[in-house]
């Protein structure tokens, strides 16, 4: 093997070190152009498209939907671009699957004003396949309900500011209400509270799918639903024309529970008013939650 073939980089592999911040910013200048009133100010902007993730070939654009299987997406995204499952390991006390939320530190994916070659971030992104997912926002807000009760179990930092706000907002005593029915009632109205005064401290774990999503700026080519992941990854493989991965066992789920006991007519009901965008952007059923919690 020559020098040259050694250091000739492998397809699909960033090369170039990652951009810096006012490159990163430079190339969502664009975004802020053409759409001056998407969000409340620059900032959340530039924050939407890095958190949209592409391969080296921008043949795609995954917008996470966080509490919809995003780990099981980066997962697949990763088996599909190297033809190798996700085998590495990385956890903590908290968070059973951390390893999959550093592709882009791993120069594998990148978010997508990092990539070196994007200089107006929304025009790239109107050019990959657009690829987000979904869940029953009953389903969904339940498992983001015991996500935060489980970082308070864990003594984890994760969530601390949220949890703080949840007792001052919605009277939630971390010593009686965690992971208690009526702990998630007090959760819901937090959501609400959230919502009501604008959304800034608002977690994309938490918060209306609509929000983190923006179909009107995303406008995906392929949502994938929570409760069905196959069908999604075969829609996506069929779009680039490529093999679908095996081996692609749901990642980062949560013990399964009884959702009887959370979901009650009062819950379901705030559920409906809170998110009511989803429910109609989404085509889910109020009355009838789907899903494995």
């Amino acid at each position: 093997m020559t020098i040259s073939q050694q250091t000739q980089p492998m397809p699909g592999v960033f090369a170039a070190p990652l951009r810096d911040h006012t490159a990163q910013r430079a190339a969502t200048e664009p975004a802020f152009q053409a759409l001056p009133d998407a969000f409340a100010n620059r900032n959340r902007l530039h924050q939407y498209f890095l958190y949209t993730f592409v391969p080296c070939n921008l043949a795609w654009a995954f917008k996470p939907n966080n509490k919809s299987a995003t780990s099981s997406v980066l997962a697949f995204l990763f088996a599909l671009e190297f033809g190798q499952p996700l085998s590495a390991g990385y956890a903590d006390a908290f968070e059973g699957d951390k390893i999959v939320h550093r592709l882009a530190e791993a120069r594998l994916f990148a978010r997508l004003p990092e990539h070196p070659d994007v200089t107006d971030a929304h025009a790239a992104l109107g050019q990959s396949l657009r690829l987000t997912t979904v869940r029953h926002p009953a389903t969904r807000a339940l498992s983001g309900y015991r996500y935060i009760c489980r970082a308070q179990e864990a003594g984890s930092e994760a969530f601390c500011l949220h949890r703080l706000r949840m007792t001052a907002l919605a009277g939630f005593d971390w010593s009686r209400h965690t992971g208690m029915p009526d702990g998630f009632l007090r959760f819901l109205e937090w959501v609400a509270a959230e919502e009501a005064l604008g959304g800034w401290m608002a977690d994309a774990h938490f918060r209306p799918q609509v929000t983190n999503i923006r179909p009107d700026i995303l406008r995906p080519d392929i949502i994938g639903r929570a409760e069905d992941m196959g069908a999604f990854f075969t829609k996506v493989c069929a779009h680039l024309d490529r093999p679908v991965p095996q081996d692609l066992p749901p990642r980062n789920r949560q013990p399964a529970i009884d959702p009887d006991a959370f979901l009650t007519r009062a819950a379901l009901a705030r559920i409906a008013d809170i998110f009511t965008a989803d429910f109609t952007a989404f085509g889910y059923d109020p009355d009838r939650p789907e899903g494995i919690v």
